[in-house]
């Protein structure tokens, strides 16, 4: 068959038809398993004069309506020979159609092809292991997600870039950089069987610079794909987008425990739903919490790894630049990325023969099994992307450590009674002196990081008692809970219809030391 324009569609010197088709490209849609699942087809239509239509995507070349895919095109008329004859010439088109093949991704992660090729996708980022005719579609939804770098942003080299990320806050930045970079190497340790469920709370007193250090640190390119409000976001959103955020962070901000209880409940269930959907999901987001602190959630927190930032160990200098140079950390963990893509089956050989060594030995502890995690990904930085210069590891090590004791204690805190945590907290608290300082009477000024003693008995202010209590645990404290508790005990001096006594004109508590240290001991075991 062939057209002439002016006198149709010819079969020999038959006319089939007033105008033309040809099929130009047929697709291949091919799905993340590998399997072709569909075919469609770009189709050209030509006029009886000679003018090119628009070309249209046809899913099937059988009984199409001309004239809804061209309104220029009138096929009322067409009998069934005419039709035969239409679908026969699309048919010989068909023959010498350009051919394409698309990948359809619907997820980041691996995919397997039918010849054994990998692909790794992680939003923008796209990494093959050898060349292919496939095309790679990635919807906008995934796309938005961005590791890759812009070419101006382009810094080197990445070790010093990597040593500012480490040494802004030593003790707390080391796990914040392992947690970043195991939110994009999760596929892999996927790939090696195990579920990285990881979720590390950050958090630290009001101006400690944690949400400046949250910020530098704990965001790709654009924040707003990464963060929700614990106050004012919905639950079953939240636990949807940590599920579209498959290998990057997500950011839970900011645990304020409120005065309403409805509200304070909707924080927790919203951590705990979290929680749960990154350890029933694998395909989810290392997640993070930044707060003051986390109330008196007992399980939630012995399946969080708690991170407690410190102001005086951020180097604000090392801080500013980080800030400036937001873009970083996206070229930090792209680099690191196609490293262990190219080293792919080295890789998923690593991360089970370093999670057997450092996490098979006998029983563990949820926050044990989360930093295994976290220094299995280190010793995978050290050895794929810049060695040991940096002493990642090793300093990773020590932070875990440090942190896990505080860790420890603060469970232990919470697995007593009420009445038996505020008086464990109070007396430690009294003996803190990162928490109070000590006066004599003569230059006691009733702030609320001062105390006082008379007749061995301790004299501190309302603030100062919640101040040293809230500081101590780490949570809101309930002050008619702790003054009934601690006369309760008969631990206050206290006038008539008062939990409070006068001291030099004002209202202070004052609290007897030595059957104080009598309950501390009983509830520590030390009597």
């Amino acid at each position: 068959m062939k057209f002439v324009p002016g006198k149709g569609l010819l079969d020999g010197e038959e006319v089939v038809a007033e105008f033309d088709v040809r099929v130009l490209t047929i697709y291949y849609f091919i799905s993340q398993t590998g399997k072709r699942v569909k075919k469609a087809y770009d189709i050209e239509a030509t006029t009886f004069d000679g003018e090119k239509l628009d070309v249209q995507r046809v899913s099937n070349l059988q009984n199409l309506s001309y004239f809804d895919l061209w309104p220029q095109i009138i096929d009322a008329g067409l009998d069934r020979k005419q039709k035969k004859g239409l679908l026969l010439r699309l048919q010989q088109t068909s023959r010498k159609a350009k051919i394409v093949k698309r990948l359809l991704i619907e997820s980041n992660g691996f995919f397997v092809l039918e010849d054994e090729q990998h692909i790794l996708t992680l939003g923008d980022v796209v990494l093959e292991d050898s060349k292919t005719d496939i095309e790679i579609v990635t919807p906008e939804n995934i796309i938005r997600l961005r590791w890759k770098p812009h070419h101006n942003q382009m810094v080197f080299p990445i070790s010093e870039c990597a040593k500012d990320y480490l040494n802004v806050c030593p003790g707390v930045s080391e796990i914040l950089f392992s947690g970043m970079l195991l939110a994009a190497a999760k596929p892999f340790f996927i790939e090696a069987g195990y579920n990285p469920a990881v979720c590390i709370n950050v958090f630290g007193r009001t101006a400690s610079y944690k949400t400046s250090l949250v910020k530098a640190m704990l965001y790709p390119q654009k924040q707003v794909d990464f963060i929700a409000s614990l106050i004012n976001d919905r639950i079953p959103n939240t636990v949807r987008r940590i599920q579209e955020c498959y290998g990057f962070p997500f950011v839970l901000e900011d645990y304020h425990p409120a005065e309403s209880r409805d509200k304070n409940n909707h924080q927790i269930n919203m951590i705990d739903a979290a929680v749960r959907c990154i350890e029933n999901n694998k395909e989810s987001a290392v997640v993070f919490v930044t707060s003051e602190y986390l109330g008196g959630a007992e399980s939630l927190q012995g399946r969080t790894l708690q991170v407690e930032i410190e102001k005086s160990k951020v180097d604000l200098n090392i801080l500013t630049e980080l800030q400036r140079k937001s873009h970083l950390m996206s070229q930090i963990v792209y680099s690191f990325i196609a490293e262990l893509f190219k080293n792919r089956e080295a890789v998923v050989g690593d991360i089970r023969m370093e999670y057997e060594s450092l996490l098979m030995n006998g029983e563990r502890l949820r926050i044990d099994e989360s930093g295994g995690y976290l220094q299995i990904v280190a010793k995978l930085y050290e050895k794929y992307e810049c060695n040991s210069d940096i002493e990642f590891s090793s300093k990773l090590q020590e932070a875990l450590i440090t942190q896990k004791k505080r860790q420890q204690k603060n469970m232990m805190t919470l697995s007593l009674r009420e009445d038996e945590r505020y008086i464990k907290a109070l007396y430690e608290a009294i003996h803190d002196e990162s928490i109070y300082s000590y006066k004599d009477e003569n230059n006691y000024e009733f702030t609320k990081t001062e105390i006082t003693f008379r007749d061995r008995a301790c004299i501190l202010t309302k603030a100062a008692l919640k101040y040293g209590l809230e500081k101590h645990l780490n949570m809101k404290v309930n002050m008619k809970k702790v003054a009934s508790i601690l006369d309760e005990e008969d631990l206050l001096k206290h006038d008539a219809g008062t939990y409070m006594t006068k001291y030099k004109e004002r209202r202070v508590y004052c609290i007897y030391i030595d059957p104080l240290k009598a309950l501390y001991e009983c509830i520590t075991g030390k009597r």
